[in-house]
């Protein structure tokens, strides 16, 4: 299977410097060995090394929105994707946990300003799922692709540095007197 990115939709572009976290579920190892491969392989085309990609391996849903959370936390990378396969033919409550999957790394992602892309894949029977191996891979680049852009932003001044700032212009320039120093 060629995972090639053909997508315009998805330019290609030097990410070597990006640090990314992966998150898989164990869960239907079968499918999401193969996928976790072909993100590998994105990953590659846009130039980032092994040594900049953080895999961990978890149970199920509930874990990866932990671990997600606490990488999150640890403020140590531009983005990170969960991956993973829900069928609802093998556990229908599947279906449920794939929505708050869904809710959740949306909020977590929107509330830290980290990207967070969501390559698991949602589906009904083991077949279709097998269709939708290529997903993660764009997801994947779509997240890169966010994390670049934010990358470009400027940060925001934080409270420390705005005071600092004021403090700084407040000052005398060299070469400047104050009147009270002066004496005639």
């Amino acid at each position: 299977m060629n995972t090639k990115n053909n997508f315009e939709e998805f330019p290609v572009f030097n990410a070597s410097r990006m640090k990314i976290a992966l998150v898989v579920s164990r869960q239907n190892s079968v499918i999401t060995e193969k996928v976790v491969q072909q993100v590998l392989d994105a990953l590659y085309e846009y130039e980032i090394e092994e040594e900049k990609v953080k895999i961990e391996f978890v149970a199920g849903p509930s874990e990866v929105l932990m671990v997600v959370n606490q990488l999150v936390k640890s403020g140590g990378f531009d983005c990170i994707v969960a991956i993973g396969t829900l069928v609802a033919e093998t556990a229908p409550r599947f279906a449920v946990e794939g929505q708050i999957l869904a809710q959740e790394l949306t909020s977590l992602s929107l509330g830290s300003g980290v990207p967070i892309g969501n390559g698991f894949i949602f589906a009904d029977r083991m077949k279709t799922a097998k269709l939708m191996m290529y997903i993660p891979a764009e997801v994947t680049a779509g997240t890169l692709e966010v994390a670049r852009w934010l990358s470009t932003l400027k940060p925001p001044k934080t409270a420390s540095v705005k005071k600092a700032q004021a403090k700084k212009k407040s000052e005398p320039k060299p070469g400047q007197e104050d009147d009270q120093d002066m004496e005639l």
